[in-house]
């Protein structure tokens, strides 16, 4: 079974996702998550975690090519977007208890789990310590490195700042758009971007101190991922996570699939929502497909 067999039923444009989905708050140990569900609730489930800074628009473009066929669970991150305020410092950990505890309240036993970015992370970890959860992980602008000084150096004061910030002022929205936007010029996601650094910079503060800046080496961890299929996507342009950083990440989960897009930066989702979404359809037929008829089964 190939791509070209995925039969979509109906679609839902992009700026339609909101409409097409329900919100609920879902209790963590990091206050209450916004989670909205839609597409097919009697297909798989396929599970959404954003980037640091963005919420669950940041899926729109795969909303509307996966609805179809999947039943679509897109999370605002702590701190983020409808989720309550962060007012203490999150790691990776952290990150994926929150999201075990979303899948519990929703009574998911097994999912598929996207992430980008902090996203990845989150979704790995989870990969490495409750496998059994899980039908596939597609990590997208990953890494399983600590900080660059490089990135130490350039976001230690940005967060400093935000910390100590009721508003974000100019300096740092643009010093955080030139870091985060990579090769992504559209116009409405630097008004999100510019919007959520003025909401509540505290809660932006505190996500990197402990995703950005407090994370350790993580390859132990990957090395653990064991009976998972995997799906690494990376940016060729990533200015946060480079490709060094994103093959290392795959060579390290065992039996990994890794694909590097081209022009693509931070933000693989969002930048180059097609080829994003092309190679994640080829992953699922080809690794879950033959055996559990995930994609075109319906």
């Amino acid at each position: 079974m190939t791509a070209h067999s995925i039969n979509i039923v109906h679609r839902v444009p992009p700026e339609g996702w909101r409409s097409a989905t329900q919100e609920q708050f879902v209790s963590t140990n990091f206050g209450q998550l916004l989670v909205r569900v839609g597409g097919n609730l009697l297909g798989p489930t396929m599970v959404f975690w954003p980037s640091l800074l963005l919420d669950g628009s940041m899926w729109s473009h795969q909303f509307e090519h996966y609805a179809p066929n999947f039943r679509i669970v897109l999370i605002d991150p702590p701190g983020i977007g409808g989720s309550a305020p962060l007012r203490h410092v999150i790691g990776v950990e952290d990150s994926a208890t929150c999201l075990r505890q979303v899948l519990d309240a929703l009574h998911i036993e097994k999912s598929i789990v996207v992430g980008s970015s902090w996203g990845s992370l989150t979704a790995a970890v989870l990969a490495a310590s409750d496998p059994t959860r899980l039908l596939a992980v597609v990590l997208t602008n990953g890494t399983a490195s600590p900080p660059t000084p490089e990135i130490t150096a350039q976001m230690t004061g940005l967060v400093a700042g935000l910390e100590q910030s009721a508003t974000a002022p100019d300096w740092l929205a643009d010093a955080t758009k030139q870091a985060f936007a990579g090769g992504l010029a559209d116009e409405q996601f630097l008004t999100y971007l510019d919007r959520v650094l003025r909401e509540d910079p505290v809660s932006i503060a505190f996500a990197m101190k402990g995703i950005l800046l407090g994370r350790e080496d993580l390859h132990p961890t990957m090395r653990r991922i064991r009976d998972v299929p995997v799906l690494i996507i990376a940016g060729e342009a990533d200015r946060v996570f480079d490709v060094a950083q994103s093959e290392s990440l795959a060579a390290s989960i065992d039996g990994s699939d890794f694909v590097l897009l081209p022009k693509t930066g931070h933000l693989a989702p969002l930048e180059n929502p097609s080829a994003v979404n092309a190679t994640i359809d080829r992953f699922l037929n080809e690794r879950l497909a033959p055996s559990r008829k995930t994609v075109g089964s319906r």
